[in-house]
């Protein structure tokens, strides 16, 4: 039935299409998005990817969803997200706030939403057996579970404000913690300039303290925010402002060692090591023959080679390559590596937006990056 739903969304709107000679992709999407709301995260991503209508982060909502402060005197909603409504509001005090709070509902129509994935992908399961598919389904629910605690968000909040507290050029909004609770987070208000109304000194000076930032989360803290789409970052002639804490991934030690050697090797162009540092992460190893390990690893370096000299940058579609690779010899990638990939992929769209050459400063920031923490690493070992 949903199937069908969407199929006559498509043709309305390419009717529509034909008689204003203009696709309206944005009232496309909404109508899809009101339909399943589990469709946002695929149109999230595709709407920088394709210098779309940025609008589409700003995800569609109906009155009855709206769970209105009562004791915050609201303005006017600010925001829309997948899981959330943003409200501006003025507290007793006189304080301008934002307010997040969790749309009507959303826990009932999530587990509906996933009910019916559920319920589609046994079906397809049981047609053509596909370990991946329940896998992929159980990582689905594991997201939307995590989205949904309020809880852990604040802490997420508090913990990218430790981190970047110190940063001139990172403003991350204070919360006001006896207004907040398992339902709601309640904040500070920041400011931004659209990402089309930069200009191009504003742009390079944001896509410095973005790829900074990043890496700096990645390789330093081992703690990395996985939704930095264009919609979460507020963008200023002297700082960026980050939002949105609510879907963040964390890393061990080992794991972070693992991507600064990787990171490290890549951005000096070291290929034939930067492949060995990428088999630390795929598995089973134990049967694969050396002329099979070879292959792999020429097929890697290639691919480095090419986001290098052509694409300009390591995107999530060179893992989806390497992973069809390495299926040919029955291994496959960490799924810690995997979602570290598809968690850059918005930030990936947002760097390009802002430059034509975004690896240039994400090498930069590796190597800056990772010279900091060696100069302090010997700072501490001399004065032992």
């Amino acid at each position: 039935m949903e199937f069908i739903h969407l199929c006559g969304i498509g043709m309305v709107e390419c009717m529509k299409g034909v008689y204003y000679r203009k696709f309206d992709t944005l009232s496309f999407w909404n109508k899809c998005m009101n339909v399943n709301i589990i469709y946002a995260k695929f149109f999230q991503v595709a709407a920088l990817n394709y210098n779309l209508h940025i609008e589409i982060h700003k995800i569609p909502y109906r009155e009855d969803e709206l769970d209105y402060p009562t004791d915050i005197q609201v303005t006017h909603v600010i925001g829309s997200g997948l899981i959330s409504i943003v409200f501006e509001g003025i507290t007793s005090t006189g304080q301008c706030v934002v307010i997040k709070t969790k749309r009507k509902h959303i826990e009932q129509r999530i587990r509906k939403s996933l009910a019916t994935l559920y319920w589609i992908l046994t079906w397809m399961n049981w047609m053509y057996p596909m370990d991946w598919v329940m896998d992929s389904y159980q990582k689905i629910v594991e997201e939307f579970t995590y989205q949904l605690d309020f809880v852990k968000e604040y802490e997420n909040h508090q913990r990218w404000y430790e981190m970047f507290k110190s940063n001139d050029h990172i403003k991350i909004p204070q919360l006001y913690p006896s207004e907040c609770s398992e339902h709601r987070i309640v904040m500070e208000k920041l400011e931004g300039i659209p990402i089309d109304k930069l200009t191009c000194e504003q742009k390079t000076k944001c896509v410095t303290w973005l790829s900074k930032m990043v890496i700096q989360s990645l390789i330093v803290h081992g703690f990395v925010h996985a939704d930095l789409h264009s919609g979460n970052i507020m963008f200023n002639h002297d700082h960026i402002g980050i939002i949105d804490f609510g879907y963040m991934i964390s890393i061990t030690k080992e794991e972070v060692d693992m991507f600064s050697h990787l990171f490290k090797d890549f951005a000096m162009e070291n290929f034939d090591s930067a492949a060995d540092q990428l088999m630390n992460w795929v598995s089973p190893l134990e049967n694969i023959l050396p002329y099979q390990m070879d292959d792999i690893k020429d097929f890697v370096v290639h691919i480095y080679q090419k986001s290098t000299d052509i694409d300009k940058t390591f995107r999530i579609h060179d893992i989806l390559q390497i992973i069809t690779k390495l299926r040919m010899y029955n291994l496959k990638i960490s799924p810690t590596f995997y979602a570290m990939g598809v968690a850059l992929t918005a930030i990936d769209s947002v760097l390009h937006h802002l430059s034509s050459s975004p690896s240039d400063f994400i090498i930069n920031a590796i190597i800056e990056i990772l010279s900091l923490q060696i100069e302090n690493r010997e700072r501490q070992e001399n004065s032992e």
